[in-house]
């Protein structure tokens, strides 16, 4: 039997090339009694570079064959005597003879700085029939290495960190028509279509440097912040012994007004009730069919000619506010007159009392007279001038019921004249507040009740003629409404007066 590698390439047109190869025992320990293939011939680098050329459109484009044939004079060293083929089958080609192939692969190792070796074992089995055909896929590695400390140094180095095997049989009569040859078995190398690249950088001072860069800036951050730490403790252990700075009232006293008028103009209530305000006086400064049209602002509007009056039962809400209104009216004249009533007839009491009281002063007075009369002679004694002081008190006393009479009258007739100012008041405010409420109370119906707002639109446009210049910018931001002015036949007529069309 015959073993002989051989280096096959194929040319641009696809012929294949064949170099022939030899083997050489192993140089390696751990392959005692193995030959190799010598490469020789192929590469001088032989140690550090694989053998192969990777071509990307064709990994088999190059590939080593190692091939077992049966012992011809042809391919065998002069003077060999051949074995036939019946004598080759029945001592070799049977199960008890197996070939094995060793594969040698590398990898480097960071730690060792090395590239450690590793060896895989294959086995086949020789057959009568078919032809085994071994194919091994290697995969090859380049590894850049950068060492030195301070200054770097790169190596590069390619090899075969490792293989898949795929195995094929065929048949004799096959493999002798399609290579002349009589096979019995082979095995096929080739490079991988997938490589790899392996990095590798060891520490060098500047890694060095920059960790030492970087605890000395950890160390610093610390020393910092303990330096604050011990300025805070200084400070309180000073403040403690009786030196400690007081606030400005002046600027205590700007910040709580800043903080006052933050507050006040944060205040969301005072913010809503300012709203409210607005919107009041927005609708007050409204008519109800103004603000009924303005609802239309922006919208196309189809108009009719024909527009109906309004509804009896607005009417009749406008006749019953009317009536309630005079009700309280008639009701405050009731009570100005039930008063004046009663403030004349306390008058008239006064007035009687005022005639007694001076009906009892002229009795008094002649009685007087009298008792002047009869004690002419004793003028000046004790008694007569008892009596006489006491005449002169009761007469004053007399004298100044006239004038509270007087009094009296005129704070009637004040309270009088008050009591209608504050009644004519009252009806003016009931006045004012009723037709206020009436008008807001429209505009708010309008926004809950659409067949009332169709009836303020209608009397909108039903109007002769626009007066005000607020009617005419509501005329015209409502689209359509010049084009009704210029051709009104172009509109569709509808049983509604207003209509939108959004």
């Amino acid at each position: 039997m015959t073993i002989f590698p051989v280096l096959s390439t194929k040319d641009q047109n696809g012929n294949e090339a064949y170099q022939n190869l030899s083997f050489i025992p192993c140089d390696d320990p751990d392959l005692q009694d193995y030959y190799c293939v010598d490469f020789s011939n192929v590469n001088s680098n032989k140690v550090n570079q694989p053998f192969l050329t990777y071509y990307p459109y064709d990994n088999q484009k190059q590939k080593l064959q190692v091939m077992m044939l049966y012992c011809t004079s042809q391919l065998e060293y002069p003077g060999t005597v051949c074995a036939t083929h019946e004598e080759t089958q029945k001592e070799i080609i049977n199960f008890k003879t197996q070939v094995y192939t060793r594969v040698t692969s590398q990898q480097y190792n960071p730690t060792t700085r090395s590239f450690e070796k590793k060896i895989k074992l294959e086995q086949f089995y020789l057959s009568d029939t078919l032809v085994f055909l071994g194919k091994f896929s290697l995969k090859s590695t380049t590894t850049t290495i950068n060492e030195g400390f301070i200054i770097q140094k790169q190596s590069s180095y390619t090899y075969i960190s490792d293989y898949s095997k795929t195995n094929g049989y065929s048949t004799f009569t096959f493999q002798q028509t399609q290579n002349n040859l009589d096979i019995i078995g082979a095995c096929f190398f080739y490079l991988d279509e997938n490589g790899r690249n392996e990095f590798v950088q060891f520490v060098q001072f500047p890694s060095v440097l920059a960790q030492f860069v970087s605890v000395f800036n950890s160390l610093l951050v610390a020393g910092i912040i303990n330096t604050t730490f011990y300025n805070k403790i200084k400070l309180l252990i000073f403040s403690k012994g009786g030196k400690i700075k007081k606030n400005d009232p002046k600027q205590v006293k700007i910040f709580k007004k800043l903080m006052d008028s933050s507050i006040d103009q944060i205040n969301i209530y005072d913010i809503q009730k300012e709203i409210l305000k607005l919107k009041m006086m927005v609708r007050m400064s409204f008519t109800v069919e103004q603000y009924a049209a303005l609802q239309l602002c922006g919208l196309r509007i189809i108009l009719d000619e024909n527009i109906p009056n309004v509804e009896e039962s607005i009417l009749e809400n406008i006749q019953m506010k009317e009536d309630l209104f005079k009700n309280t009216e008639e009701e405050g004249i009731k009570q100005k007159k039930e008063q004046s009533i009663e403030m004349e007839l306390k008058l008239k009491e006064n007035e009687v009392q005022v005639k007694q009281q001076e009906y009892q002063l002229n009795q008094i007075e002649q009685q007087v007279q009298k008792q002047q009369k009869l004690n002419q002679d004793n003028y000046l004694t004790e008694n007569a001038e008892n009596q006489e002081r006491e005449n002169i008190q009761h007469e004053e006393n007399n004298l100044s019921k006239p004038q509270e009479k007087q009094n009296t009258k005129l704070e009637f007739e004040d309270n009088i004249f008050k009591l209608d100012e504050k009644n004519d008041q009252k009806f003016k405010k009931l006045n004012f507040k009723s037709i206020a409420l009436n008008h807001l109370e429209k505009i708010e119906r309008l926004e809950r009740d659409n067949t009332y707002l169709e009836q303020k639109i209608d009397q909108f446009f039903n109007q002769k003629n626009f007066k005000t210049q607020l009617d005419q910018r509501i005329l015209d931001c409502l689209i359509g409404y010049k084009q009704y002015k210029l051709d009104t036949q172009s509109f569709i007529p509808i049983t509604k007066s207003c209509k939108i069309n959004k």
